[in-house]
This record gives structure tokens, sequence and C-alpha cells, in this order.
């Protein structure tokens, strides 16, 4: 994998990107410069970055490795990073999360978006299907994850969760839930049972909007 090494230490980015950015809006700058404006780079250098890591996908997994010498940089973009996932998450309906899967759907899209690796995971609820905490529990290949059921019991136990809606994405983006994904649903619904847990529906999301609930579809 190569890696884009800081030229220096001192971050200086280019003066005038926050004064496009007020006159013409976010959308008027490109990849690069909102990666300098948010890192505190020159633009050459985040132009360097993309390139050396393969976009902005990749960079965001691999961001303290690419700035090895610029470790404020590196703590702007984790930063900037958490706070768009707490503003995504913030965005999630109140109440029973069980009524709006297309409103988690979009949240898991944007979150859990891994070009190339399959990602499986919960959302953790209450007993009135209310978020308490979101966490990824496996990554696989781009066409398989090999998910086991007891981290998700043992997460729900430790925090007293009493419901569980289970995600995976396809980063192909087709959601057609697959004979695997039926047979593991089964083996996770009969586990979440054994402890008392309600499982409350498997979601496949993949592509830019594209889901499946594999409770609508029946499959349960």
């Amino acid at each position: 994998m190569p890696k884009a090494r800081a030229r220096t230490t001192t971050l200086k980015p280019d003066s005038d990107l926050a004064h496009r950015l007020q006159l013409h809006g976010e959308k008027s700058l490109t990849d690069a410069e909102l990666l300098a404006l948010i890192g505190g780079l020159d633009t050459q250098h985040a132009v360097d970055l993309l390139r050396g890591t393969g976009g902005l996908a990749r960079l965001r997994t691999i961001i303290e490795t690419a700035l090895p010498d610029a470790s404020l940089a590196a703590a702007r973009l984790r930063a900037s990073l958490e706070l768009s996932k707490r503003m995504l998450r913030a965005k999630l309906p109140k109440g029973q999360l069980l009524a709006r899967p297309a409103a988690v759907a979009k949240y898991l899209l944007s979150r859990y978006d891994q070009p190339g690796q399959e990602v499986v995971g919960a959302l953790f609820l209450d007993q009135r299907h209310q978020l308490i905490e979101d966490r990824e529990l496996f990554r696989g290949t781009r066409v398989r994850c090999n998910a086991l059921p007891e981290p998700f019991l043992r997460h729900a136990v430790l925090i007293g969760a009493q419901g569980i809606i289970c995600f995976h994405t396809h980063p192909g983006g087709d959601v057609t839930p697959s004979e695997e994904d039926i047979e593991f649903t089964g083996m996770l619904q009969e586990a979440c049972k054994a402890v008392g847990v309600v499982l409350v529906d498997h979601l496949i999301v993949g592509g830019v909007r594209e889901w499946c609930s594999m409770r609508r579809e029946d499959l349960f």
C-alpha cells in the first residue's frame, strides 16, 4: 500500500479556501481543497494525499499512516469524521426504529460505506426500540464476511440492549439476500431468543441508496 508522507510539519492551508467557501459555498471546492481546509494543509499536499491513498474513501481508514508527520492534520481530520458520524446519528428518527427502516438504511449507507469490504454490525436498542449504540462487529472481503452471533449477544448483554437491528453491506450494490444471509439471520434470531433479546430486523445496504429489510421481505 503506498504511503503518502507529509512533506512538512508546518500546516499552512491555502488562505483563499475559506473565503471561496463563504462566497460560493462548500460545493465550489474540490475534494482536495476541502481536505486542505479541514486538515490545515496546502492544496497540493492534499492532492498528493488523495492520489497516494486512492481517494477519500480509502484515506479515512488510514489517516494515521497517511499523515505520519502531521499529527495536527490527522487529529483535525479524525475529529471531522467523528463529528460527521454524530451528525448522521442525530438525524435518526426519535422513537421506534422498527417502523423506520428507510431512515435507518440511509444512516447505515452513510456511516458504513466501505468500498471493497463487506461490513457487518448492529444497532442496539432499548426496550422501546430506541437506539442505544451502533457498532461494527465484522469486516470481510467484497463478497464474503464470516460473521457469528456471539459478538452481537455479548455486546447486547453488556450494555443492557433489549433489541438488535443487524445490518451488513453488499459493496457490489445488489442487496438481494443470499441463502447465507437467510441462514445467518435464522441462526442469529434463535441465539437472540436464548438470551431474551429481540432481533428487530436485518438490513442489507449497498451502493448509493439500495437497501433491503429482511423482515419486510418476510425472510425471518
